[in-house]
């Protein structure tokens, strides 16, 4: 991101910024136009899809490289998932460097693992990295494609703080995007609601 000043006044208390940046920078959400070209962009989700219930699946063990699977999610994620937001901590987003390890080989939800989510018909799904199907090009697009195919919506490079890991599930989560229109994703600032 660049950020580029405009306008500064401060003897009258005011000061205006230019950003140039993506839209999928910092925590962002995909919509399926990200990767289907016949999917709804960010503005055409309902907004109010994107305030609901959420469930953590506590997968901070994970090593570099590793696939999430149906099993592996459904040791982690219990109760009922219908319409829940589920989002998967790796304990990468704690980890943020631009090293090979971090760049090349996050853990990542598998293809698999994603259909399985669409089965259990959750809302949405949100990871602590950059990328939900890891950084693997093939195995990245099939992952979203799977997701947004089912009009889930996706939000990436999350920070989990360590009070969520103590929270009640589920919990409350907000994950507003900006309103861009006709766009495949828009930057957000995620939520969770302490009771």
């Amino acid at each position: 991101m660049r950020v580029e000043v405009v306008a500064d006044h401060p003897g009258d208390g005011w000061r205006v910024e230019k950003l140039a940046l993506t839209s999928h920078t910092g925590s962002h959400v995909d919509a399926p136009f990200h990767k289907l070209p016949d999917g709804a962009t960010v503005d055409q989700l309902p907004l109010a899809s994107f305030v609901g219930q959420a469930v953590l699946a506590d997968l901070r063990d994970s090593h570099p490289g590793l696939p999430f699977t149906s099993s592996m999610l459904t040791r982690k994620l219990s109760g009922e998932l219908e319409d829940k937001i589920v989002l998967i901590a790796t304990g990468w987003g704690e980890r943020r460097a631009k090293t090979e390890e971090w760049l090349r080989f996050p853990p990542y939800v598998s293809p698999e693992g994603a259909e399985w989510l669409v089965e259990q018909k959750v809302r949405a799904v949100g990871i602590d990295h950059y990328s939900i199907g890891g950084a693997r090009e093939e195995q990245s697009r099939l992952t979203h494609e799977i997701l947004l195919r089912a009009k889930l919506w996706i939000v990436e490079d999350l920070y989990f703080p360590p009070e969520l890991y103590t929270l009640p599930q589920p919990f409350t989560f907000w994950c507003l995007p900006i309103h861009l229109k006709g766009q495949g994703g828009a930057f957000c600032r995620p939520v969770a609601v302490l009771p």
